[in-house]
């Protein structure tokens, strides 16, 4: 029988494993006999990864063969029986001979690693998670609640090139092609509005328009009108008129009738989407024909805005009704004002459209145009801003705002007397939460005409304060304190 022969790729072990040979040298000392001559027991174990044939070779002739069979490049050594030291012998030759093809075939140089291409935005979370790219973006990331919102609130400055280019645009560019597109536009809507929507709806309401011309002419038998010895009233389901009882009875005809027709056969002075404005006669002309010693009134017309508006205030009180309500009640109280002389309403039962007033025309100059045309003594500016504290206290007891006490508002007549006008957005509010928040707008509507005159402001707000501590002081005397609500409104 022959001695097994060891396969040469599978004995050998891997040149990689580093300190091999010396666990071999000290297996071989602790599992050989005493005496190097003496052949090993059979019987004497060993490890496994040795791989020691299991039986000894008779003669050792057939060992050298084998080894130089098996490796030829091995160099020649001496026999032995140790089987651990012929391992060993094995070993020096496999790496005699991967040394031996190293020296022959060099191998090629090492490519480097080609670096890595940063992520798209779009790529990001896309394939494998634990990305070293990924998870660096990751962890550079603030979280959503360190955003700088300030930061963005910034705009961001633009290049010098592009400022530039975009004042040439909107100077020479954008003037051609939107004018153009407006007008195309507009004319497109107007051929839309002339060619189809006016001619259907006029031949729809062509019934309702012919009715609408014989309604005043109809002798309603729910028609009433009341005279008193000031005011006087008259209604219909469609139009409700109150006047002036001392009014000549031809305007009041001419009101009831048609009041635009009278409004459009006056001088127009505003006409806008909201209001027109035009002076009218309010007493009949002389023998000959002329209005040089009848008086002139203003006739305006609160035009509706719109059909959001209109529909939430139908069964409020309309523009005109508040100028004759208001404007009133302040005559009485002793506030200059325009007078009242007559209020029309369109109406459809309760609601309420369309409406007009007719007030008295106030001959005067603007406040801040007074101001600035008239040089005026500390005595004359004390006495015109006495006036407007005692017109400010007034309406603070009323507790009524103007709405819009802007200083153009305020007229100067020529005996030096200030009048308070346009009484449309005159509101009372009975709740402190309202009232004060919009006296304090109209306090600041009114300084506002005279950030650039400090003078003036300081006068009108002196005047105020010395206004409230004489009422004060007379209340104190007649032992009635001030009511607190009145102190804050003042």
């Amino acid at each position: 029988m022959t001695a097994h022969q060891t396969n040469p790729s599978n004995d050998g072990p891997s040149p990689v494993i580093p300190g091999f040979e010396e666990i071999a040298v000290h297996l071989s000392q602790q599992f050989s006999t005493s005496t190097n001559d003496v052949p090993a027991s059979q019987t004497t174990s060993l490890p496994t990864y040795l791989d020691r044939p299991t039986k000894v070779p008779a003669a050792p002739t057939r060992l050298v063969f084998r080894v130089d069979a098996a490796y030829p490049f091995a160099s020649p050594t001496s026999t032995t029986s140790n089987p651990v030291l012929l391992k060993l012998q094995q070993m020096r030759a496999a790496f005699g001979r991967i040394n031996s093809r190293a020296a022959i075939e060099p191998l090629p140089p090492r490519e480097p690693l080609r670096a890595r291409e940063p992520l798209r935005a779009r790529d990001r979370f896309a394939g494998d998670p634990r990305d070293d790219v990924r998870l660096q973006w990751a962890d550079n990331s603030e979280p959503w609640w360190h955003f700088d919102i300030e930061a963005r609130m910034v705009d961001r400055e633009t290049l010098w090139i592009t400022e530039k280019f975009v004042e040439f645009f909107l100077k020479y560019l954008k003037p051609v092609w939107w004018n153009r597109c407006v007008e195309g536009i507009n004319d497109f809507l107007s051929m839309i509005h002339n060619e189809l929507i006016h001619p259907v709806w006029a031949f729809v309401t062509a019934p309702i328009r012919a009715l609408a011309h014989l309604i005043p002419d109809i002798d309603w038998p729910w028609n009433f009108e009341l005279r008193g010895a000031n005011v006087s009233l008259k209604q219909s389901p469609f139009r409700r008129i109150v006047f002036d009882s001392q009014l000549a009875s031809h305007v009041v005809e001419r009101l009831w009738d048609d009041p635009d027709e009278f409004l459009a056969a006056g001088q127009t002075l505003t006409q806008d989407d909201y209001v027109a404005v035009a002076r009218v006669p309010v007493k009949a002309p002389t023998a000959d024909g002329h209005f040089r010693n009848a008086a002139v009134g203003l006739l305006k017309r609160f035009n509706l805005r719109g059909v959001t508006h209109t529909l939430t205030r139908l069964l409020l009180f309309t523009r005109g009704s508040r100028s004759w309500t208001y404007g009133r009640e302040m005559l009485d109280a002793g506030v200059g004002t325009a007078r009242p002389l007559a209020m029309v309403e369109d109406r459809l039962g309760p609601l309420r459209f369309q409406s007009f007033v007719l007030t008295e025309q106030i001959d005067g100059t603007p406040l801040p145009e007074f101001l600035a045309t008239t040089t005026l003594n500390s005595l004359e500016l004390d006495r015109l801003a006495g006036q407007f504290a005692r017109i400010w206290h007034t309406l603070g007891e009323l507790r009524i705002v103007h709405g819009a006490m802007h200083a153009s508002n305020f007229v100067v007549t020529p005996d030096r007397q200030l009048k308070l006008i346009n009484l449309d957005g005159t509101w009372r509010h009975w709740f402190d939460l309202t009232f004060l928040h919009r006296r304090d707008r109209d306090w600041l509507r009114f300084m506002k005409a005279w950030r650039g005159q400090p003078e003036f402001g300081a006068a009108f707000r002196a005047a105020v304060a010395r206004h409230f501590e004489e009422v004060q002081v007379a209340q104190r005397q007649l032992s009635q304190p001030l009511p607190m609500q009145l102190q804050r409104a003042a």
